[in-house]
């Protein structure tokens, strides 16, 4: 067979060039590939069925690769296409043609395999898959990187990506990295924000976790609450459950029926005439319920009440080293007659306390260190001072104008004072002609309240009682009459009928403390055109021979509302009389 040149184009892209055939030796490779057609002339056409990429890109490693040669457009028989030892380095690949029947063959293989690419992943795509995945979780927990939160990503010194959270645990027990094991710490760990990554949004997740706990927290104040209050109701229970055996304890105890044989004597004064006048007698029981030590050391002479807070206000001295010596008070709740707080007030011994009924948490203390005191029982703390210059022996407040108060001086004068100055006094009381300058043992305020047209301060001094008509913006002075030849001891009023109730001390002529009821009683002048006052002695109460001290009595309404009584000591037996 004639022999004729053909055009061989490489793939390594320096062109072409000519391959002259002749009888030459046949490779040994191709021996069995070309053995059914040797006999056949076999078509070459141009294209190319096979290259290596990496060859084309790789310069280096081009020269020791097989390189593919394309036969572009030329016929040759088997024997020509042999290839001699010294060109084995050139791959020669042959176009077969083939017939109808194995094209349609082939093409069916070829859409077969496509369809089988299409419908499941290859390895190829899932191994890339696979490393997508294992990329975008914590090699630690297995667990996805968060964009915020505890897993966010974070990485360490060696570059090893990891959640912050589970790599800051691990160095609580390991200091190497839970990949590569080198020497790590908490002070390597960095903060990685790449635009790349595939992070999970857990904002919700974390808002989520937040109202969990803050319900976790809510519902277990509830329970403290639901304890507390438990606990609460068991006490409450227990002390309902004693005082009904007290009560029923006292109803079956005999000197209940001892009691109810004391018959005790109470006038009910009204604003009338002394002709129409009725004093009438009531039976009434009181039974001694509890007592409280304020003070061992004694010297606790006065004290105040206050309705609205149901608490006493008692007076005693500090009971302790002589560096915080001074006087004060002790407060007393009422509802349980147990000791609250104590307040220190003055430096010397007090003399006079007085609730604001108005701003019931301001108390007026009157003491023997030339002071008049104003406390807030709410803060226990003394919000104004007021110097009098004098030893002050009683206080009392304005419960017309809640601002304005008094104090008594042991040299008879009284001064009034107003909460809006407070470094001097704006109003002073002198004895009246005729009265000595006695201590002001006591004050009461007489408010201008139903029908009267007539109001000011009661003055009790050691000689008698002094009303000071309140008149705009001066005190009109009306002596009262009194008994003679003894002193009194204190003076009580009640605002609404305008009785007041005067304490003597035993006298020659009398050798008893009395206590005389007397009702005070204002008519207009049409001469003088003022006011004129007069008392009347409704009833007289006796108590014992001794009154070594000077002790203080109080007026007040009956709980039932049918009169007034009298509440005064009794100093030789002991005992309190009502």
């Amino acid at each position: 067979m004639q022999s004729r040149p053909c055009n061989l184009r490489t793939n390594n892209g320096r062109g072409t060039r000519q391959v002259r055939s002749g009888p030459q030796r046949q490779h040994h490779r191709l021996d069995e590939y070309f053995t059914r057609r040797s006999n056949q002339p076999m078509q070459i056409d141009s294209t190319v069925r096979m290259a290596d990429a990496d060859h084309a890109e790789d310069g280096d490693r081009r020269g020791n690769a097989p390189e593919l040669i394309v036969l572009d457009g030329c016929d040759l028989d088997v024997e020509e296409l042999a290839v001699s030892e010294e060109a084995s380095g050139v791959l020669v690949l042959p176009t077969v043609q083939h017939t109808p029947e194995e094209d349609e063959n082939a093409s069916l293989i070829e859409e077969q395999t496509t369809a089988s690419c299409t419908d499941g992943p290859s390895c190829s795509a899932r191994s890339a898959r696979s490393e997508e995945e294992e990329s975008d979780i914590c090699s630690i927990c297995l667990e996805p990187w968060t964009n915020v939160g505890p897993h966010r990503m974070c990485n360490l010194r060696c570059g090893h990506v990891f959640g912050h959270a589970c790599v800051m645990r691990w160095f609580t027990t390991s200091k190497k990295c839970p990949q590569c094991n080198q020497r790590a710490k908490k002070s390597d760990v960095r903060p990685v924000y790449v635009s790349t990554l595939r992070a999970i949004d857990t904002v919700e997740l974390e808002s989520l976790k937040r109202e969990l706990e803050q319900e976790r927290e809510l519902r277990m104040s509830c329970q403290q609450n639901a304890q507390l209050h438990s606990l609460q109701l068991q006490a409450l229970q227990n002390e309902h459950k004693k005082l009904q055996q007290q009560i029923k304890a006292r109803e079956d105890s005999p000197l209940l029926r001892e009691t109810q044989e004391n018959q005790v004597s109470i006038a009910c004064c009204t604003e009338q005439p002394p002709s129409q006048m009725q004093v009438r007698s009531h039976q009434s029981v009181y039974i001694f319920d509890k007592g409280i030590q304020v003070s061992a050391m004694g010297q606790c002479r006065v004290m105040a009440y206050c309705q609205d807070l149901g608490i006493l206000a008692v007076s005693q001295p500090f009971a302790s080293t002589s560096l915080l010596a001074g006087f004060g008070v002790k407060i007393i709740s009422c509802n349980d007659m147990r000791s609250c707080q104590y307040i220190g007030i003055h430096n010397k011994e007090i003399r006079a306390l007085a609730f604001n009924l108005q701003q019931d948490n301001l108390l007026l203390s009157a003491s023997m260190d030339n002071h008049v005191n104003i406390t807030s029982v709410m803060t226990n703390n003394v919000v104004q001072k007021y110097n009098a210059g004098k030893q002050v022996w009683s206080c009392c407040w304005n419960q017309d104008n809640p601002t304005y108060f008094y104090a008594g001086l042991m040299n008879g004068v009284v001064l009034g004072y107003d909460t809006r100055n407070t470094r001097n006094f704006v109003s002073q009381l002198s004895p009246p002609a005729g009265r000595s300058c006695c201590p002001v043992a006591s004050l009461m305020y007489i408010p201008l309240t139903g029908g009267c047209n007539w109001g000011g301060l009661m003055v009790g001094t050691l000689e008698g009682a002094i009303f000071w008509e309140k008149k705009s913006d001066k005190y009109l002075p009306h002596c009262l009459p009194a008994e003679q030849g003894t002193s009194c001891m204190d003076i009580q009023v009640d605002p609404f009928t305008k009785n007041y109730l005067l304490s003597y001390r035993p006298s020659r002529s009398i050798r008893q403390v009395r206590h005389v009821l007397m009702e005070l009683n204002g008519y207009f002048d049409l001469s003088s055109s003022e006011v004129e006052f007069s008392s009347n002695t409704l009833q007289t109460f006796y108590a014992g021979a001794s009154s070594k001290f000077m002790s203080k009595s109080s007026l007040f309404p009956s709980p039932s509302g049918d009169g007034l009584l009298v509440c005064a000591g009794d100093e030789a037996l002991q005992s309190t009389l009502v």
